[in-house]
């Protein structure tokens, strides 16, 4: 060194960076290493302040859309991330009985914030009855992390339900030191709106008029579903048809949009009927609802909407039919009919006791094509699968030859004579 240079005009030497954002992510097996780069040995910068800025379900099915208008299909799927500071959170559908993983982005102040490289600061989100947490070092600047619930509270456990509120969330620093002298915790405010909607898993799209998950259907499904406070798929089923004292036959003229009470609409098909429940619907139409809504959360299963009839030109009509049910192609009987000495006759199935040659109103006789049922095979209690018929507003069977047996008094030839029946024959009879 010569004898005009001194020692305060060296050059200083350069300060690491970090690189890129850090991440980690807590679960039961530890802790994971985060990817900080040196931070130089310098003297530290106290952290001021931080805020929670961007919020992602990382878990999200990313099926539910925002439309809530009506009950026909539309809207648009949820943002990536869900929340941003300053709007409320879109919608989430999760699964229930997994972890529920969240990536957070954090603005730490000031931007040149350096606490020591030692320092372990700890991230913790708590809300609608969950609480999210994650350990990294925090340093100016936005600061990605993965948090992961380490404590999961629901109205029952393991159960869909709809949690909906805000997620408070603060940074403490864990380890003290220079910076924060006996350790310090930060307000980092409030994600907010959040509706988190649990599910048995991915929702299954229903097909047909019932296509699409919307929020509107998503809420009303859990809300029906929540309500029964089972998860056993044939409990659940049971549950929902409950619903229905019967299944309803005359159209109701104040629900003519809706085509009640078959609802072969194209306004949602059978959705409306979420709010009609006690002005009934035919039996088709309470399958088809039952199902979408077992659909629209994700229960696990097979279920198939199916016809149960009897033809007289099979066994004399002792033989129980299947079908699948279709709206587009006549089902059942439907279509059964002959002319006898230049008069139709038509078959059916009737409700209750009838005598050859008598008349009768309709509700008299309740000429039927069909019962339509929802077939569910799944697991029953015991893990072995099982197979159920359960007829809309009209019970539950172990099988076809139950549906039929039960439904009906028997099977009849029958004309139509201003509005009332003749019997023409009986076929045979069930009961």
């Amino acid at each position: 060194m010569g004898d005009d240079e001194s020692e305060s005009e060296l050059p200083n030497p350069p300060r690491a960076e970090t690189q890129g954002p850090l991440r980690v992510a807590r679960t039961a097996a530890g802790l994971a290493h985060t990817n900080t780069a040196l931070l130089g040995l310098f003297p530290d910068v106290a952290i001021i302040a931080v805020k929670i800025l961007k919020l992602t379900f990382k878990g999200d099915h990313h099926v539910v859309t925002n439309y809530t208008a009506d009950w026909k299909k539309g809207g648009e799927k949820s943002p990536k991330p869900h929340w941003t500071f300053g709007h409320p959170s879109a919608v989430v559908s999760i699964s229930k009985g997994e972890a529920v993983e969240v990536e957070a982005v954090f603005e730490v102040e000031p931007k040149n914030a350096s606490p020591p490289f030692a320092a372990l600061h700890h991230a913790q989100g708590t809300g609608l009855g969950l609480t999210f947490d994650a350990y990294q070092r925090f340093s100016g600047g936005e600061k990605e992390i993965t948090a992961e619930t380490v404590k999961l509270t629901l109205p029952a456990p393991d159960s869909v339900a709809k949690l909906s509120g805000d997620i408070k969330w603060q940074v403490s620093d864990s380890s003290g030191g220079a910076s924060t002298p006996g350790g310090s915790t930060w307000n980092a405010g409030a994600s907010w709106g959040h509706t988190v909607f649990v599910t048995f898993d991915e929702p299954r799209d229903a097909g047909g008029r019932e296509a699409g998950f919307t929020l509107k259907r998503m809420e009303k499904a859990v809300e029906l579903v929540a309500a029964r406070g089972v998860n056993e798929v044939f409990q659940l089923v049971r549950g929902l048809m409950k619903l229905f004292d019967g299944y309803m036959l005359t159209p109701n003229p104040a629900l003519a949009e809706f085509k009640h009470p078959n609802y072969l609409n194209n306004v949602g098909g059978v959705w409306p009927l979420a709010d009609h429940i006690g002005e009934g619907a035919e039996c088709q139409a309470i399958c088809r609802f039952v199902r979408a809504l077992l659909y629209q959360v994700g229960c696990p299963g097979k279920f198939e909407i199916v016809v149960v009839y009897a033809d007289p030109g099979k066994e004399n009509g002792t033989k129980a039919l299947e079908d699948d049910w279709t709206d587009d192609a006549p089902a059942g009987l439907e279509s059964k009919w002959k002319r006898v000495d230049g008069d139709v006759w038509y078959a059916v199935l009737v409700d209750n006791p009838v005598e050859v040659g008598k008349v009768y109103d309709y509700g008299e006789v309740g000429p039927n094509n069909f019962e339509a049922c929802l077939k569910v095979t799944a697991p029953g209690p015991s893990g072995k699968k099982e197979t159920k018929y359960y007829g809309g507003g009209a019970g539950t069977y172990d099988d076809k030859d139950s549906v039929l047996r039960r439904c009906f008094w028997g099977l009849c030839w029958i004309t139509r004579e201003r509005g009332k029946y003749r019997v023409q024959q009986i076929v045979t009879r069930y009961k």
